[in-house]
């Protein structure tokens, strides 16, 4: 009885581990920036998605969150083939009131340190993880995320789209990208759209002035090129027409040259007497 469950402990800690490693590429079951790992959860919090990578990716890593970021919401994610990195920038661009920092010891960890790290060979990892210390995904409260604002300019290039037709289209997108719409105030005075909401519903605003404008600088230089045509037309018109009255003109000149041929031969023509009675 003592060797079998000896055997059944000896499979457990040859099997747990592999249920937890992810591989990818070479040197990613120890190196976690090479290491390839598949993240999916449907909607739900912060520390619910820092316990989902701590237990099946990143038993290594110290995992810390301040007081009041565990209950913020993180919408649905499906990345396949990806790495910490681009998880955690996906992370932080999904989050409307935290903000995560991987941490190396005491030093932040930026995008030109990670790279480095998801290009180092395996054999110069474990070195090199002994003098960056303990990784750590720290989640902070953003400074000044409960409100952000921007103001727009109607009268700029919209064309004729009109600003109630501007509001319905920042509300609408804000609605479809972050669950809620933001604020929205229009001074008539001076044709300005305020917009106040969260930094993310703000960025948000922002694509969508972005698109608008793009399309309305794409139609003006469509109604350019519409116009360039048409005078290209009327001059391709005016050159026809001249080329006809050049043509006219010139069987008059072979007209005229011809008659004047004629008469010269006649001049030169000897003259025959009449017989006289």
């Amino acid at each position: 009885m003592r060797g079998k469950v000896l055997v059944v402990i000896g499979l457990a800690v040859l099997l747990f581990p592999a249920a937890r490693r992810v591989t990818g590429a070479e040197g990613g079951a120890t190196n976690p920036f090479r290491r390839q790992i598949q993240v999916q959860w449907k909607d739900t919090t912060l520390a619910d998605c820092f316990d989902f990578l701590e237990e099946l990716y990143f038993p290594d890593f110290g995992f810390a969150l301040d007081t009041g970021c565990e209950d913020e919401n993180v919408p649905s994610v499906d990345l396949r083939n990806t790495n910490i990195w681009t998880t955690l920038s996906v992370l932080n661009s999904l989050l409307e009131n935290t903000e995560i920092t991987l941490m190396a010891g005491a030093r932040p960890v930026d995008d030109d340190l990670a790279s480095e790290l998801r290009q180092m060979p395996p054999d110069r990892w474990d070195e090199a993880s002994r003098d960056l210390g303990p990784l750590t995904l720290v989640a902070r409260r953003r400074e000044g995320s409960a409100k952000a604002f921007c103001v727009y300019a109607t009268r700029g290039p919209w064309g004729d789209i009109a600003v109630e037709e501007l509001a319905d289209a920042l509300r609408k997108s804000w609605e479809m990208i972050t669950g809620s719409t933001g604020e929205l105030q229009y001074h008539p005075e001076t044709a300005l759209l305020v917009c106040a909401g969260t930094p993310i519903q703000v960025a948000v605003s922002d694509r969508v002035f972005a698109a608008l404008r793009s399309t309305e600088e794409l139609k003006s230089k469509l109604q350019k090129v519409k116009s360039l045509e048409a005078q290209n037309q009327k001059l391709a018109d005016m050159v026809e027409e001249l080329t006809k009255r050049n043509e006219a003109l010139r069987e008059q000149v072979e007209d005229l040259k011809n008659r004047v041929q004629e008469e010269e031969r006649l001049e030169d023509e000897p003259q025959l007497l009449e017989p006289k009675d």
